[in-house]
């Protein structure tokens, strides 16, 4: 829980058109306040409750397509010190029989692989946080993949306690291996910030990156994420309550209970309890809106982010 700004990070999220979290991690790399940004990275496991291989492809390719586009867009934008736009594994890790993490077959993946080299570079003084606005199996691959990682790792995710929400769904039994074995801190997208479609248009410039965010469209409800004016942005929590510690409640240790049963998954999910035991697991019940809400908009209004040196914006 003693993270802040000042260490590593890396950024996993799934569909990028939704939302405007993937624009933000970039801001905080380019921001001179913000974060050294290690990782941006994309996955989109298949869909539970899909029957369709033609779909699932097509929606791989749509977001992953545009987790690339925003990174091109930010560059011709004056952001600096991005790291590459990767992809990771495109599928849940399957539980063995055993129901042992270790005996879990890695993927493989980009993701993956960026993950273990940013862990490795970074230290159990100072170790290097994970992101998650999305699901986990990319951070599940990195631990199979490199099990000594884990001492220098903490996971912010966007995930809820009750273990019931999509990002959960997606990742199946990777989410337990990354529940069991990281340093792991839940954050429930309560207080998230507030992205207003006329601050948007009145205090970012006019480079391609503000014009990508006023105009792209999320397939799921056919609508730029502010066509009603405005979006909480809930996947920001995981970066946000991670880079700046004052956006955090006191957290809550939570305790494995064991796994529980998922319609089309199986029982590969885990469940929880609080408690007062040490365990590597906690929750931060609520994010305090307004810290956060500055925060987003400091790191994505900062002249140093889109290259102005002389210019500041209010």
């Amino acid at each position: 829980m003693a993270v802040d700004n000042t260490n590593p990070f890396v950024y996993l999220n799934d569909i990028p058109t939704d939302n405007f979290n993937g624009e933000l991690a970039l801001a905080m790399a380019s921001d001179s306040n913000g974060i050294q940004l290690d990782g941006y990275l994309h996955e989109f496991p298949s869909v539970p409750w899909w029957d369709s291989k033609q779909k699932q492809t097509e929606a791989e390719n749509r977001y992953a397509n545009h987790h690339r586009l925003i990174r091109t867009k930010a560059v011709e934008s004056g952001f600096t010190d991005l790291p590459p736009a990767e992809t990771g594994v495109n599928t849940r890790h399957t539980k063995p029989e055993s129901e042992a993490i270790d005996e879990t077959d890695p993927i493989g993946s980009a993701a993956t692989d960026r993950i273990v080299a940013a862990a490795n570079a970074a230290s159990r003084e100072n170790p290097l946080v994970i992101a998650a606005g999305g699901p986990l199996c990319s951070i599940a691959d990195a631990y199979l993949t490199d099990p000594s990682i884990v001492e220098k790792v903490v996971v912010f995710c966007r995930i809820r306690p009750a273990i019931d929400g999509w990002n959960e769904f997606l990742s199946g039994w990777s989410l337990t291996i990354v529940t069991r074995k990281f340093q792991t801190v839940f954050c429930p997208a309560s207080g998230g910030p507030l992205i207003e479609r006329s601050r948007v248009q009145d205090s970012l410039p006019e480079k391609p990156l503000r014009k990508y965010m006023l105009n792209k469209t999320y397939d799921g409800s056919g609508e730029n994420p502010l066509a009603d004016g405005q979006k909480w942005e809930g996947d920001a929590v995981s970066i946000l309550s991670g880079a700046h510690p004052s956006t955090r409640t006191e957290a809550v240790r939570l305790k494995f209970a064991g796994l529980k049963e998922h319609w089309a998954l199986g029982e590969v999910l885990p469940s929880y309890t609080e408690t007062t035991e040490e365990t590597n697991t906690h929750v931060i019940p609520e994010h305090r809106h307004q810290p956060m809400n500055a925060a987003w908009w400091s790191h994505m209004t900062a002249a140093s982010t889109w290259g102005r040196e002389s210019e500041t914006t209010e």
